[in-house]
């Protein structure tokens, strides 16, 4: 199936780390990014979070949330049921203000972010798995493939937040 070029334009790639998106993405795969496409509930992504959080990076699943934060939005989420009619009928959905990042592996916990407190979010478009056998790892024995970033952020470190590379690191929790 040919790609068209459009979808292409800056596509980036990052190598899994560690095993929190088990059993769809293992720890070696290769996964390829989308700066342009808008990520939408149930998609996997990219997750760059803000200075507050040391801009770690992590891939889950997204889910974008409502959350009410003062008491008048309490009484208009009350009214949740009116508000799905008006959704349903043409009518503008309620802003997301937080996203839930969802691990695969239910041995990992999902956290829910503010919205506010993510500065990048990149939409996974495809995967490239290491073929793995009894005989040979390939995923580590091949080494980084050229043009692909390594996912070798550790926690509590800094990360370089250039924007030329937003998907440098990559970092499952």
């Amino acid at each position: 199936q040919a790609v068209a070029a459009a979808s292409t334009e800056g596509l980036f790639a990052v190598r899994v780390f560690g095993d929190s998106m088990e059993p769809m993405y293992q720890a070696g795969d290769i996964v390829v990014l989308s700066p342009t496409e808008t990520p939408r509930d149930g998609d996997d992504c990219l997750v760059r979070l803000d200075a507050a959080e040391n801009f770690a990076t992590t891939f889950k699943r997204i889910y974008f949330l409502t959350i009410p934060q003062t008491a008048h939005d309490m009484d208009a989420a009350s009214g949740a049921d009116q508000a799905a009619d008006k959704h349903a009928a043409g009518a503008a959905a309620p802003q997301a203000t937080h996203v839930r990042l969802e691990p695969l592996n239910p041995r990992h916990v999902t956290r829910t972010v503010a919205l506010a407190q993510i500065t990048g979010l990149y939409r996974a478009v495809w995967k490239i798995s290491a073929i793995h056998n009894h005989h040979t790892d390939a995923a580590t024995e091949t080494g980084t493939p050229p043009g692909v970033a390594t996912a070798n952020h550790v926690a509590g470190e800094a990360a370089d937040n250039s924007a030329d590379d937003p998907g440098r690191f990559l970092e499952q929790d």
